[in-house]
């Protein structure tokens, strides 16, 4: 159980912060405070000692790799009556009283999608908790990339929930992989901008929800032929086929792209893994191939498990005897107006034509007809068509509306492809017609001069009116007879006009006029100009202008940051497309997509709308993100540029101060001797308590360091945001199961903290096991004997998870011979005072006999909320040889950091890693590599002969030889005092003479192997630890909330 302190007395030991910190500012002194008074520390109770410092100082001090002296506890007989009641130190290390409680739920609209679809689902999250949720944030991943909805979810800063509250995203994306047959998404709600390090919900489990959907795939073959039917039979014959000629597909479900090649008889093949679904054969358009496929022939179905035979007869292109002619019943349409389409087709060919239809959709323009409204129906190429006998013509009339980009663009047009096959357009032959849009009126008026002595009518001179949409000259006039001018037809509206030459309008300063014309009218005008800077007929360029900003110069690091960008285009002529490229300098931290339409980033599914921007037209985007807190760096910065596809940038290059706000904390520690999270009466402060504080905002802050006399650890100037608090007691004290490890830094905060440890439940629960073998062989199933006993005071239902740190030697409790004990198992029911012996039967790992060796480690004891085995229960591990394989092993000795350095012709022995006999000795050459030939497997420890130490820091303590395994077993060595040959001597053979270095060398394998820094005491420690690795990982890494 955590507890936070509010009142310390005595001196504080201070945290040595093992990474350094960056900061803009230099923190502030913290404020000078009167010392608290001094209290009378609780006796210690006799069954309990607790070693402490024997100095203590009101000075920082830094860790140090020593501890300090320690002496004895005094024992205390009577520490019920004698042990002064401490005053409360602060709140228990427990839960705030309310807080937020996030519930998430996700779910796909169906269990079943088509390949390449669009894949709909929904994510809830619910605040059970008794406190608002205040910005509610996301993490999501999965298969999936969100085509819509994305920026609501990733909305910085996110929503507040009240308690009760709830909020439902609606999201739509797309497969990365379209061939994959299932669909993941996960997502996992927190509050605030720290996406790691620990939480304070109270249940974090459902914080997270993650919902699969199945993708079908289907796939089949196809196969066929390309031939000419050179005797017009309606079938191939041999010797019809066309060789070597390249033939295309497009189609599927994933849309997939085939492609094969004709042999010499006109046989291709299109593969044996296609996607099902419906596909559209081509040819290649140049070299002419001589011909289409004909019509109604170029569709095929590939279904699953099947193979298509596909034959593709060669047709004359109907472009040669069909005649399409489009028309629009008028040349100018108002916004309101319906449009006639007159579609005259004619068959000048001497056979029928059936199927013709019109592809309108292929080609896109502001303002043009696809051809996909209901009034094209009897022309739609997924419809019936129209028939033409020889030398018929038909007319089909189209009745339209105007479409709102037409009215824009001032323009309507419609384009089409026809043709007798569907949307294979191979062949087809077009037609087009435009008009314009709008409503038009006259302009008649007068210029004048005024060149300081009053107007005076100026004749002569070139007046250009300009279009509202591309800036560029729609009409001319020039002035006559006392300066008048007409403009006949201009479309209503303001219009610039510029009077080309030295001038400006006297009136506005501006260099142009403005006419403001009537539909259907004449708009009469006086100009009067004035002398001015020269202007000139535009001339269509392009130009953007691109203006952006952050909301403020300086932020800290934990608020968001807001940008604001607009693009504009300056230029003149035709619409430019625009769009934006990160550059990855950028460090601030915030969704792409927010540039929206500017963003064309790839994404499953096709690319994403462009946009267009005609001259004038402008686009804002509002980003919101934050400084890479992980990164500590003293600016955000926003970069990128805004470009169009003729290469034409503007840069972007934003930058703002940002600081990191720090704190202050205590962390104390005592023995809370009766579980209950509370300082009681003769509960005494644990000195010497290993702490570490890790976490933080940056989520790589990481504070250790030791409780002093008064179990107290000072943090100063740590960066703010929540931090997971874990001890280490030498005497075995723990974490209660259910304490709160969380604390929490706030900006010029003092933070204080307090935790009780308690004793582990191994004290009273302890747990053997052993093999009932040293040595077995592959074949064996190894027997394992268990002795559990259980002094707890109460009956106890224990369970087992033996595992280790994923070697192909290490035997898992998975399978039916551990009975209660297996991982899945019931458990088993000891009484208090009993104690349970069994023996299991486990299965021989796989690779046991690969390695030499068969290992078991085992945690035993009750099961926490979480289902893992409790912290502090007892572990034991054995371990057993399984001899017979060997393996050539090859390594280099090396010295020296990264590029490393070869030790040549260095003497390499090695020592068997368990019983410490000598195993082999082997020569490295030149380049520093050694071979042992026919090594039993196993683990060895080297020597390497002369002036060398081994580094166990660089490597495995030891030397693995695995059978099967390819890689080089390199050994690293630094200097270090002379090793002698510690080769044992044959009968009749004279000891290895080593030369003379600092009083000479010698002496037993210990002390060989001693000065290599390879002690196999230390070895073996170091062998358990890695053994144990996984467990204790497991177990230091879970913690309730």
């Amino acid at each position: 159980m955590l507890v936070l302190v509010v009142a310390l007395s005595g001196p504080l030991a201070w945290a040595q912060e093992t990474e350094p910190t960056t900061t803009t500012t230099e923190a502030a002194p913290p404020p000078e405070t009167t010392a608290p008074p001094e209290t009378t520390a609780p006796t210690e109770p006799t069954e309990t000692p607790v070693v402490t410092p024997t100095e203590t100082s009101a000075e920082p001090t830094t860790e140090t790799t020593e501890p300090p002296a320690e002496q004895p506890a005094e024992a205390d007989t009577d520490t019920d009556t004698r042990a002064p009641v401490e005053s409360r130190v602060g709140p228990l290390a427990v839960p705030p009283a309310t807080r937020p409680d996030l519930r998430v739920s996700i779910a796909f609209d169906q269990a079943e999608y088509a390949p390449d679809s669009d894949i709909g689902f929904t994510v809830s999250v619910r605040n059970v908790g008794n406190a608002p949720a205040v910005d509610v944030r996301w993490r999501e991943y999965g298969s999936l990339t969100l085509k819509a909805g994305a920026a609501d979810l990733r909305r910085v800063p996110g929503p507040t929930l009240e308690p009760g509250a709830s909020k439902t995203y609606r999201l739509v994306g797309r497969q990365n992989d379209a061939r994959a047959s299932s669909v993941t998404y996960a997502v996992e709600a927190r509050t605030g901008l720290q996406d790691n390090g620990p939480t304070t919900d109270p249940t974090p489990a459902d914080n997270r929800a993650e919902a699969t959907a199945t993708v079908p795939q289907g796939r089949g073959s196809a196969a066929g032929l390309v031939y000419r039917d050179a005797n017009g039979n309606g079938r191939f014959d041999e010797g019809e086929g066309l060789a070597d000629l390249p033939v295309y597909a497009t189609g599927g479900a994933p849309a997939t792209w085939l492609d094969g090649r004709t042999d010499a008889t006109g046989r291709f093949t299109f593969g044996d893994d296609i996607p099902t679904g419906t596909y559209r054969a081509y040819l290649q358009s140049w070299p002419d191939p001589g011909g289409v496929i004909a019509a109604g022939r170029a569709w095929f179905t590939v279904q699953a498990g099947v193979a298509a035979n596909l034959e593709f007869p060669l047709a004359p292109p109907v472009s040669t005897v069909l005649r399409p002619r489009l028309e629009f019943d008028r040349d100018t349409y108002r916004a309101t107006d319906q449009v006639g389409i007159r579609v005259t087709l004619t068959n000048s060919g001497t056979n029928p034509l059936t199927g013709v239809v019109a592809v309108c959709d292929e080609s896109w323009s502001d303002g043009s007809l696809d051809g996909r409204s209901a009034a094209w129906a009897a022309l739609r190429p997924e419809g019936t068509g129209i028939s033409l006998a020889a030398g018929e013509t038909k007319v089909v009339t189209v009745t339209e509306t105007v479409p709102e980009a037409a009215v824009l663009s001032g323009t309507i047009s419609v384009a089409c492809n026809f043709g007798d096959s569907g949307r294979a357009t191979s062949g087809y032959i077009g037609s087009s017609d435009s008009a314009e849009v709008g409503a038009f009126g006259a302009v008649e008026g007068t210029l004048a001069l005024d060149s300081g002595d009053g107007a005076r009518p100026l004749d002569g001179a070139l007046l250009v009116a300009l279009s509202r949409r591309t800036g560029l000259k729609i009409a001319e006039a020039v002035s006559h007879d006392d300066g008048s001018f007409t403009f006949d037809r201009l479309p209503e509206g303001p219009t610039k006009v510029l009077l080309l030459g030295d001038y400006r309008d006297k009136a506005t300063g501006n260099g142009w006029f403005t006419a403001d014309v009537v539909a259907d009218g004449t708009a009469r005008v006086a100009f009067v100009a004035t002398a001015g800077p020269t202007v000139a007929e535009p001339a269509s360029h392009e130009k953007l202008e691109v203006t952006a900003s952050f909301d403020k110069a300086h932020y800290t690091v934990d608020e968001p940051v807001t940008a604001k960008v607009k693009v504009t285009n300056a230029g003149a002529g035709h619409r430019t497309e625009v769009r934006f490229e990160n550059d990855y300098g950028t460090s601030l931290n915030y969704d792409l997509s927010q540039w929206g339409l500017l963003d064309q980033s790839y994404r499953p599914g096709g690319p994403p709308p462009r946009l267009f921007l005609w001259p004038g037209e402008s686009y804002e985007v509002t980003l919101v993100g934050h400084a890479m807190s992980w990164r500590l760096e003293n600016t955000v910065t926003l970069k990128g540029k805004i470009v169009t596809w003729s290469s034409t940038s503007v840069p972007i290059d934003l930058s703002a101060s940002v600081t990191h706000p720090t704190g202050d904390a205590t962390v104390g520690v005592f023995a809370d001797t009766d579980g209950d999270g509370v300082r009681d009466a003769g509960e005494k402060a644990l000195s010497d308590v290993e702490v570490t504080v890790s976490g933080g905002l940056s989520g790589n802050a990481w504070h250790t360091g030791r409780t002093d006399a008064d179990g107290r650890f000072r943090l100063e100037d740590v960066g703010i945001g929540r931090y997971s608090v874990s001890t280490r007691h030498a005497d075995g004290w723990i974490e209660a199961e259910d304490s709160y490890q969380v604390l929490t830094v706030t900006a010029d905060g003092d933070a204080t903290y307090e935790t009780g440890l308690v004793r582990p439940i191994s004290d009273d629960l302890t747990a053997e096991l052993s093999f009932d073998q040293d040595s077995y062989l592959p074949t064996d199933s190894p027997k394992i004997k268990f002795e559990i006993t259980n002094k707890t005071g109460g009956a106890l239902t224990v369970f087992a998870f033996c595992s280790g740190s994923g070697e192909g030697y290490e035997i898992h409790n998975s399978t039916e011979g551990w009975g209660p004990l297996a991982y899945d198992g019931a458990g088993v029911a000891i009484a208090d005072g009993e104690t349970w012996t069994a023996d299991v039967t486990a299965a021989m790992p796989e690779r046991a006999a690969d390695h030499g060796r068969v290992t078991v480690n085992c945690d035993i004891g009750p099961r926490a909320a979480d289902g893992t085995i409790v912290v502090g229960a007892p572990r034991d591990a054995d371990e057993a040889v399984v001899p017979g394989a060997v393996w050539t092993t090859t390594g280099r000795v090396l010295t020296g950091d990264w590029p490393y350095q070869p030790v040549p012709n260095v003497k390499v022995v090695l020592f068997d890693r368990g019983t410490e006999r000598y195993a082999g000795a082997a020569t490295a050459d030149a380049s520093g590599t050694f071979t042992f030939t026919d090594l039993p497997v196993g683990h060895y420890t080297p020597v390497v002969v002369g002036p060398w130490k081994v580094r166990t820091n660089t490597q495995y303590p030891f030397l693995r030889v695995v059978r099967g395994n390819p890689y080089p077993q390199d050994i690293h060595v630094e200097p270090g005092p002379y090793v002698a040959d510690p080769t044992p001597v044959q009968p009749g053979e004279a000891n290895p003479t080593p030369p003379a270095v600092g009083g000479g060398a010698g002496g037993s394998t210990q002390d060989a192997l001693a000065r290599t820094g390879a002690s196999l005491l230390g070895l073996g420690l170091v062998g358990v630890l890695l053994l144990a690795f996984g467990i204790g990982a497991r177990a230091v890494g879970r913690r309730t909330t």
